[in-house]
């Protein structure tokens, strides 16, 4: 498939789970000396998501699309075909993690992201892209918008303006 065609968007894992993942691959090979099946899948498990990423691929041409875990950025998955995209909309967004304590203390932590949606049938979206950096964004909404022909929605200043 041409690559120009073909857009690959992922999200990253954190170090914290990345390390969770790796001491539960080792855990499992330990318990698989005292549980064979038990303790190999649960390695199995943890390889897994070691090497796949979430993400969603995008097919421009074709007009189609999949989400899904990717590994070496293709999935077995089938794709569904894209709906009739009316515009691409850039906006800031806060994502919010709630970690609890055993006391019941509740810690929030606050990030604020920039998001890439497809817009379509006036108010239903595809969530495609997230990242910290809204020059990033807006580049990355450009490339999509020139290959399907549609307008960008800018909603990162106060003011959202329209950018053909």
């Amino acid at each position: 498939m041409n690559d120009s065609q073909f857009f690959v968007f992922t999200t990253k894992l954190s170090s914290s789970f990345k390390a969770f993942l790796y001491v539960g691959a080792l855990l499992g090979l330990y318990f698989s000396i005292y549980n064979l099946v038990l303790g190999l899948t649960i390695c199995l498990i943890c390889i897994f998501f070691l090497i796949t990423k979430q993400g969603i691929l995008v097919d421009l041409v074709n007009k189609k699309y999949k989400r899904a875990r990717l590994f070496k950025n293709s999935s077995v998955l089938p794709w569904k075909n894209l709906p009739n995209i009316t515009y691409i909309s850039i906006f800031k967004a806060s994502m919010v993690s709630r970690a609890y304590s055993m006391g019941g203390v509740c810690v929030e932590l606050q990030k604020k992201v920039i998001l890439i949606n497809l817009i379509y049938n006036k108010k239903q979206k595809i969530n495609i892209y997230q990242t910290l950096d809204s020059e990033d964004a807006l580049y990355k909404a450009k490339i999509i918008a020139a290959k399907i022909h549609v307008p960008i929605y800018d909603a990162t200043l106060n003011s959202g303006t329209w950018i053909k």
